[in-house]
């Protein structure tokens, strides 16, 4: 089975757990799928394996070893695989409620792992995760098949242990059962329907008649009971009636009777009611006098003669307001000062004169002209301020404001663009942003400093840090679920570089190639070579040292295997792994197509070339690994 890495939890995991916990909602782990491709970036922001081959249903295992840990299990065998499957990745997958399902988390192997076909040996393979979730966060994990519960035989065999207790402790238990002597003690009880005469029972005759001894007798309790004299002289306070007089009250049906009577049976007046000034004639009614007094035709045919207007004729008049009105207008009325002083005006030219000067001979006030609060400077025309006021440039719309009132009110980085200045304790830091801080308390361990976090908030109680140091060479992320910081957990990396590999003149790669192949994969120290070669070609490659020897490749120098004594310069094939390139191509190519050479290298400069048969086969194709000099 191949190495997978430390599994890894998405983005999707962590927003969805927090909003689980926050909308208590169940966290359901649905399947485990299993993958034949690779997500080589961006893995945690990925939501599916690259190359889906097989999904298995999760299982519920029997025990966890900590109260925070969820365990997620999933068996495959191979009795239903019908051809050679080959596992590189694998996805954990939840969904939250009855939401959209999301990969939880994802894992990968270089080499990967192969599942023979069901015509080969019996195969199975058990994939084990744990994921930790607070236990304070009261959240609630389920699987989709609750009818599978996963257990290794230890564990049966403490489930079994346990049983055996319980029952152990059952047996023992005197409270539940009941013993020999109990049941000798029980069944020598009399039964339910035994009867004793009172002469059987010593002293209970005598018991009795002390008992009835000067007791009233059957007459005189009878007499007692049926005297309704009030033997016991119960007052009208002692039932609750105090209040009530002693006369003698309507019965029910007469009470009701009286009700009823719409006669005026008690001979009220209409002086008794307040009404002994109305006479005893029909009234109107209320409806019929307010349509009276809103009836403005003239309901009476009072005339003109009778409200002392017989002398005005029928024409519109003026009404007192209009009169009072033009009564007042001095514009169209001259007073008797008025005539004097214009009689007494200068003549035309002077009335010329004066009228024509424009330089305020009378000295009128702004005040005067009711402009007192004008400020004598220099007033915009009616076009420019329609100019103005219509410039969207320079004045705020509507859409505007709500875009802006609308808008993020939080800081996310200083007004420059750069990140905040983190002091102090990295716990304090809640706020959604980017922030910078080297030595705070609560740093995740193994990181250099300073470190840059970028801090995403749902509330208060719960938000998640992502911290990469300035070397980029250190990742780590932690939460905060209902107020409780969880520990930082730091995010493996890979340092891997790929270099294609370079053909000598002629040679081509298989049309059947796969995308990892013709590389080379440097990861650290280790230098590990992939090929897939049209055989044909190599019959058109340069010669080495005779025509059968074909220079097929070039190997940087750098990246060469150290040649010691007693070893040849063959590149060093992972022997055992031949078949399983060679099956790789399977799928895609014809059978018999595809086999597996050996490479030679020159320490020189790295050059590499084989030995092909004559005819050469269709395909070449191995794989190479090595400890670079």
């Amino acid at each position: 089975m191949g190495y997978f890495i430390q599994p890894i939890l998405t983005d999707k995991a962590s927003s969805e757990t927090a909003l689980a916990i926050q909308n208590r909602e169940p966290l359901v782990f649905t399947r485990i799928a299993l993958g034949s491709g690779r997500h080589r970036t961006d893995a945690g922001k990925k939501n599916d394996v690259a190359q889906v081959v097989h999904s298995l249903q999760v299982a519920q295992s029997v025990s966890t070893e900590t109260a925070d840990t969820i365990r997620i299990v999933a068996r495959l065998d191979n009795s239903r695989i019908e051809r050679e499957m080959i596992v590189n990745e694998i996805g954990v997958f939840a969904k939250r409620g009855n939401h959209e399902e999301f990969m939880y988390m994802y894992t990968w192997a270089e080499q990967g792992d192969v599942i023979p076909p069901k015509t080969s040996a019996y195969v199975y393979r058990d994939y084990d995760f744990n994921t930790t979730i607070s236990k304070n966060s009261q959240i609630t994990i389920q699987y989709n098949a609750n009818n599978l519960v996963y257990a290794s035989i230890s564990e049966l065999k403490s489930t079994e242990t346990k049983l055996q207790n319980n029952i152990d402790n059952h047996s023992r238990d005197t409270s539940r059962h009941v013993s020999v002597e109990e049941r000798t003690k029980w069944n020598g009880k009399a039964e339910a329907t035994h009867r004793h005469k009172v002469a059987d029972i010593d002293g209970l005759e005598a018991i009795i008649g002390n008992q009835t001894t000067n007791k009233a007798n059957q007459s005189d309790l009878t007499g007692h009971i049926s005297n309704r004299n009030n033997p016991h002289g119960v007052t009208k306070e002692q039932v609750g009636l105090g209040n009530v007089t002693n006369v003698e009250q309507a019965s029910k049906s007469d009470f009701q009777h009286h009700l009823d009577n719409h006669n005026n049976p008690h001979g009220v007046t209409k002086t008794q009611v307040g009404l002994g000034n109305v006479i005893n004639v029909e009234q109107a009614s209320k409806q019929e006098f307010n349509a009276h007094t809103t009836n403005r035709k003239n309901p009476h045919n009072v005339t003109k003669e009778q409200v002392g207007l017989a002398n005005v004729t029928n024409v519109e008049q003026a009404s007192k307001t209009d009169f009072d009105a033009h009564a007042r207008d001095t514009t169209k009325h001259i007073t008797q000062q008025e005539r004097t002083s214009w009689n007494g005006k200068a003549d035309g030219r002077a009335l010329t004169d004066h009228t024509g000067n424009r330089n305020n001979p009378h000295g009128v006030t702004k005040a005067q002209v009711g402009l007192g609060n004008v400020v004598n400077v220099e007033q915009a025309s009616k076009s420019e301020f329609n100019s103005h006021s219509q410039n969207s440039t320079i004045h705020v719309s509507s859409v505007d404001k709500n875009r802006w009132n609308n808008a993020q009110l939080t800081k996310l980085t200083n007004d420059n663009g750069s990140a905040k200045t983190a002091t102090g304790n990295w716990d304090s830091y809640v706020e959604s942003g980017m922030y910078t801080g080297a030595g705070l308390t609560n740093s995740p361990k193994g990181s250099r400093s300073p470190l840059y976090v970028t801090v995403t908030k749902i509330d208060g109680q719960n938000v998640m840090q992502q911290a990469v140091d300035n070397a980029n060479t250190f990742t780590a992320v932690r939460t905060k679920v209902n107020g409780v910081w969880g520990s930082w957990q730091v995010l493996p990396r890979l340092d891997m570089r790929v270099i294609p590999l370079e053909f000598e003149s002629g040679v081509r790669p298989s049309r059947f190639a796969l995308e990892g192949d013709n590389k080379i994969y440097v990861i650290g120290n280790v230098v590990i070579l992939k090929y897939a070669i049209d055989g044909n070609s190599l019959e058109n490659a340069p010669n080495n040292n005779s025509m059968y020897d074909k220079k097929i490749f070039r190997i940087p120098t750098s990246l060469l295997p150290a040649k010691r004594g007693g070893e040849t310069e063959s590149l060093p094939a992972l022997y055992g792994k031949s078949d399983m390139v060679v099956s790789q191509y399977k799928n895609n190519s014809p059978a018999g197509s595809f086999f597996a050479s050996e490479v030679f290298f020159n320490h020189k400069d790295g050059l590499c070339h084989t030995t092909p048969p004559i005819p050469p086969y269709q395909n070449y194709c191995n794989i190479f690994m090595w400890i670079k000099k």
